[in-house]
């Protein structure tokens, strides 16, 4: 079967005309994409901002996404932060760890590695290779947890898949 984005945005509008977080998302994402639509990133904003504000989690980290690069929005670090952490409560891992990256380096947020080590925890204990990556590089240095070089090394291995 052939994709057929004039057919998919239809379907998708009816479903966030009625409220439903999901085809919101959707179709937001069509907006942005210029999928079957022109694109718009009003739109794209519009029907995202709907999502994330009925607690859809995958809208609010694209929402915290959109506000950290300022696109379709002016950038804001805060209201990316905001967004983020909304995800991140939800148990979303890519918020999680975008959460934890604001915290390291102080974008939005004062600076915490306690914090940043937290949030990298939660999303690398998902399976998330980058928050892997950076609760590694948090264990080799000492920073938010002990020192800890064998706990750095082994996840590194998880992060390459070994």
């Amino acid at each position: 079967m052939e994709q057929d984005w004039e057919q998919a945005v239809y379907w998708y509008r009816k479903a966030a005309e009625q409220g439903q977080c999901v085809g919101q998302r959707n179709l937001s994402r069509c907006f942005y994409n210029g999928e079957g639509v022109s694109r718009s990133l009003e739109e794209s904003i519009f029907w995202l901002r709907k999502s994330a504000e009925q607690g859809y989690a995958d809208a609010q980290n694209d929402l915290g996404v959109r506000y950290a690069n300022g696109d379709g929005v002016e950038q804001n670090r805060e209201q990316a932060v905001y967004w983020y952490r909304q995800a991140a409560e939800q148990g979303h891992m890519y918020a999680q760890y975008n959460l934890g990256t604001y915290y390291a380096n102080g974008c939005g947020i004062p600076q915490s590695w306690d914090l940043a080590a937290y949030w990298f925890g939660l999303s690398a204990e998902q399976g998330y290779a980058e928050a892997q990556r950076s609760l590694a590089d948090c264990y080799e240095k000492g920073r938010g947890v002990p020192k800890d070089l064998n706990r750095a090394a082994q996840l590194l291995r998880q992060a390459n898949g070994r």
